[in-house]
């Protein structure tokens, strides 16, 4: 039997108990925090073999209120462990009644799991006598623990204690090795500080042991399990070494850099014909905003490449536009506000939330404008294509025309490693920590062993931060911490690619590149990914803007390698109370930088006159020159027409056009061109310590 007793006045607190018949088996007992955080419902789901659902037997009351059944849904989506829902029969049964009540709780408690749970992966008892809780007790005890896969392949520690010493920078976690063994070689994740080295494993005693004559791991008393030297360990190397010189390229010096800096910075952009003597009178402001807003259009500097997109000088142009609006609302000497616009703002209303909810209503817009008319864009009157799009291309078949993965790629790509045959290393990564204390394997500490682990070179911020979380949990004031081993290479950085399908009910805009929580099951960091499709066997992916409901989409970001399989849930953070929902879910389906993902624009211009298969076109281009340099790329229509552009007609963007066939003045002309995306650069600071 087990019992035990806690004051209801007391918070509930983790606790380890002997049970079983025999009291052969531990069991650790963590009880719910806070439902409405998701992130205190994930930690718990990552350590927790047995889930015990309690739900209520009342037919008045909902089996499962609305947390209990988001943070079911989480946990699904994480990986469900193996599921005992128990129930009680209502008080007011008497007499017969009673086993009539006691079947009809344990039918509604099921009828309530069997909309998130599959029938095989649960079971429903009844908790209403002695007898009745020794049979759970027992249920638990002798039946075979089910956790995820995820789980399964990876060394797991719930940190029961913690030890931080200012004077080394070491940080001892002592808690029980799950689910595989755990080497002085390789590396270890602790959540919020980050991942490190272990220069020592101890055998701890235990704070519960089991009985006399039951064997297991509690003889193992004290002393050294495992200890590692500097040079044994998996190397802390997060990014690849950039070598400037590499592709047979010349990398300019800094000194060359800052001087084409400074001649760029002291150029003078002057008439035709102005000679040396007319230009020394030629005050430099003059022409200053103009040369700035040429160099800006034409230039493909490194802003412009890292931001992947065409769209730099009009953000620019809005950022200084809102610096501007936020300078004039703040003025506060009266004399530049006009009094009409001044009555026109919302004093009532918060700035930052106005600001918000005109960029969330924008955001819907875009999206909207997605879904209606997919991938097309707009030329400002008077823009210059052939400049705005230079990093454009036109392919003759998007599925057949050859795209080089290694074609202009940015340096960040530099900086991630890449695998040749990424199975063959994931198999071998998991065979190595299969073989610790085995044949020709590292030493570690076995699974089920109490041991204390010794990291080095943690920070003093991190490493009391892990104290205070450890402390809290003990006292049931915080969710437990997992710290997790590390399969070979896991630290290393890569492309991930991850299978996401939005969640149903979601209806908030997903924005390609908008920041959302990542939680791979190992670790929670944040990320920007840029969506794209999934087409089974092609070698080229189109970019997606949104992450459209009931589409299943690929989410790429860069990130710490991590070996399938790999739950993946997205949360995203309400602007205006902090508060996390799960936005996605998936799964990671690869780390692969040759993955290529293509950005998609569509050119639209309308026929003004036709004749057969001839049309004079409007308002797809501005200039002549911009119509000649677009002129190999073929058109078409959204009727179904082929064809190309003939001849620039006029100085104002129009041009004649022959197609394959008759067309139709309510037809409308359009031009595809593409552009390599990659995803945005990630926040070292941020993913260190995730």
């Amino acid at each position: 039997s087990m019992e035990v007793e806690v004051a209801l006045d007391e918070p509930l607190v983790p606790r380890t108990l002997v049970a079983g018949p025999q009291k052969k088996v531990k069991l650790t007992l963590v009880p719910s925090l806070n439902g409405s955080d998701p992130l205190a419902v994930i930690d718990v789901a990552k350590s927790a073999d047995v889930l015990l659902c309690l739900l209520s037997g009342d037919g008045q009351e909902a089996a499962i209120d609305a947390a209990g059944e988001d943070a079911i849904r989480i946990m699904r989506s994480l990986g469900l462990p193996s599921v005992l829902a128990v129930t009680r029969t209502p008080e007011g049964a008497k007499g017969a009644n009673v086993m009539k009540a006691r079947s009809a709780a344990k039918k509604r408690a099921t009828d309530a799991l069997s909309k998130f749970v599959p029938a095989e992966s649960y079971k429903v008892m009844a908790a209403d006598t002695g007898v009745d809780f020794k049979q759970i007790v027992r249920h638990i005890t002798d039946s075979s623990v089910s956790v995820p896969g995820w789980r399964q392949q990876r060394s797991h520690i719930i940190a029961e204690q913690a030890v931080y010493d200012d004077v080394s920078g070491s940080l001892l976690l002592t808690g029980y090795v799950r689910h595989k063994g755990l080497t002085a070689q390789q590396l270890i994740h602790v959540p919020g500080a980050g991942d490190f080295q272990i220069a020592k494993i101890e055998a701890a005693e235990e704070p519960v042991r089991l009985a006399k004559g039951s064997g297991g791991l509690d003889a193992v008393m004290g002393g050294v399990i495992a200890v590692s030297a500097p040079e044994e360990r998996e190397p802390l190397v997060r990014e690849n070494e950039v070598d400037p010189l590499d592709a047979e390229q010349t990398w300019p010096t800094e000194e060359e850099l800052a001087e084409a800096e400074m001649a760029n910075r002291n150029r003078r952009r002057l008439p035709k014909g102005t000679s040396e003597y007319q230009a020394a009178w030629i005050v430099d402001e003059a022409f200053s905003d103009d040369s700035e807003g040429d160099d800006d259009v034409g230039s493909g500097s490194e802003g412009d490449l890292r931001t992947g997109n065409g769209h730099q000088n009009g953000d620019a142009r809005m950022d200084e536009g809102d610096r501007h609006e936020a300078n004039w609302l703040m003025n506060d000497g009266g004399t530049d506000i006009d009094p009409d616009e001044f009555n026109k703002i919302d004093l009532s209303d918060d700035k930052e939330l106005a600001r918000t909810r005109e960029e969330d209503a924008a955001r819907r817009a875009r999206e909207a404008d997605d879904a209606l008319y997919p991938d097309e864009f707009e030329l400002h009157h008077g823009e210059a294509a052939r400049r705005r799009l230079a990093k454009f291309r036109g392919l003759k078949s998007f599925r057949t025309s050859p795209w080089d993965p290694r074609e202009d790629l940015p340096l960040d790509y530099a900086k991630v490693f890449a695998f040749e045959n990424f199975r063959r290393a994931q198999k071998r990564a998991i065979e190595l920590s299969n073989k610790v204390n085995r044949y020709n394997g590292p030493v570690g500490a076995d699974v089920g062993a109490y041991v204390r682990i010794t990291i080095p070179g943690v920070s003093q911020v991190a490493g009391r931060a892990t104290v205070e979380r450890v402390n809290a949990a003990s006292g049931g004031l915080a969710p437990l911490l997992s710290v997790w081993g590390l399969l070979q290479h896991e630290v290393k950085m890569s492309v991930l690619n991850f299978s996401v399908r939005k969640e149903v009910g979601v209806t908030d805009p997903i924005a390609n590149k908008e920041e959302l929580l990542f939680v791979t099951g190992t670790r929670t960091y944040p990320a920007k990914p840029i969506y794209s499709t999934d087409e089974h066997g092609a070698d080229k992916h189109k970019m997606e803007r949104f992450l459209h409901d009931g589409r299943m989409a690929m989410a790429t970001i860069y990130g710490p390698i991590t070996y399938p399989p790999s739950p993946l849930l997205a949360f995203k953070r309400n602007p205006f109370d902090g508060s996390l929902r799960l936005v996605a879910t998936g799964s990671l389906k690869s780390c692969n930088p040759d993955r290529v993902i293509i950005k998609k624009i569509v050119l639209t211009g309308f026929p003004v006159k036709t004749h057969r298969s001839k049309a004079i076109v409007r308002s797809m281009f501005f200039a002549p020159e911009d119509i000649r340099w677009f002129s190999p790329v073929e058109l078409w229509t959204k009727l179904g027409r082929r064809g190309r552009i003939r001849e620039p007609l006029g100085t104002h963007g129009l041009f004649k056009a022959i197609f394959d066939g008759p067309l139709s003045q309510q037809d409308t002309v359009c031009l595809s061109l593409y552009k390599r995306a990659f995803p945005k650069a990630w926040d070292d600071g941020r993913l260190c310590s995730a």
